[in-house]
This record gives C-alpha cells, sequence and structure tokens, in this order.
C-alpha cells in the first residue's frame, strides 16, 4: 500500500516519508523524526499495535499541530481529524459470508468476487467538525 501512495503522489508535487512504529516505545522516536521533516499531515496506517496506541499517536501529533488522517475509525475517536476504511460491521458480514461459502465448498471464483467490500465508512472526528462550523461569536 504504501508503494502504491508512493508512486500516486509521485507527480503531484508531494512527498511521502515512511516511519515504522513497532511498539509504544517507538513514538517518541517517530515523532521525533516527523519533527524534523515538518509534515503537512500524518497519514496513520494502523495495525492491531497502532489501533491500540491511536490515543498518543494523535495526542502527539495534534502537541506538532499536524493534522492526522488514517484507515482506521479508532483514530478519529481519539481526536484525528478523519478515517476513510472498510466499515467494521460489513466486515464481519464479509467474513461471515465468505465463511459460508467456504464451508459450503464453493469455486475459488466464487470466493474472490464475493470477498470484495460492499461499503466504505468514512468517520469525521468531533474537533474536525468544530473546525469546520465554529459556533458563533459571543456578544
Amino acid at each position: 500500500m504504501v508503494t502504491t501512495l508512493i508512486r500516486y503522489v509521485a507527480d503531484k508535487d508531494l512527498a511521502i516519508s515512511t516511519i515504522g512504529v513497532k511498539r509504544s516505545a517507538d513514538l517518541d522516536a517517530a515523532f521525533a523524526e516527523m519533527s524534523k521533516q515538518a509534515p503537512g499531515a500524518l497519514f496513520v496506517l494502523t495495525d492491531n499495535i497502532l489501533q491500540s496506541l491511536a490515543e498518543p499517536v494523535v495526542a502527539k501529533a495534534m502537541a506538532q499541530r499536524v493534522p492526522t488522517f488514517a484507515i482506521s475509525v479508532f483514530m478519529p475517536h481519539a481526536g484525528a481529524l478523519f478515517d476513510y476504511s472498510r466499515d467494521p460491521p460489513e466486515a464481519f458480514r464479509g467474513v461471515a459470508r465468505l465463511l459460508k461459502k467456504i464451508l459450503g465448498g464453493a469455486p475459488v471464483a466464487e470466493l474472490r468476487s464475493s470477498s470484495r467490500p460492499n461499503s466504505i465508512s468514512s468517520s469525521i472526528s468531533r474537533l474536525r467538525k468544530r473546525l469546520i462550523s465554529p459556533s458563533p461569536p459571543r456578544c
């Protein structure tokens, strides 16, 4: 996925740098490196480790005033601007559909066509909603 993103932005006057985080102890070094690069945004490719670190990741990014988004529904709940990901309930239903077909002896071609997500979820954090539509000034 990262390789695809790097290729996509190559001709768009954008740059992508990657910083690996495998455990919570890596966060300080990752954000120290990120501060040297002065990024315009932080895109988090999440795994189970980074999902569990959503709050400290977003807090550290906010401390550096770097807008954060991800492909995980956990990040907006921690304060990231938004996520764009597969809808979790739909993902579980998809697994159930696939399992039923596998146990029913479905041919491989049928499994491939049915394993695509039916819907994509996009969450915008409450913080972003407040930034977009601020409350009117008090008189």
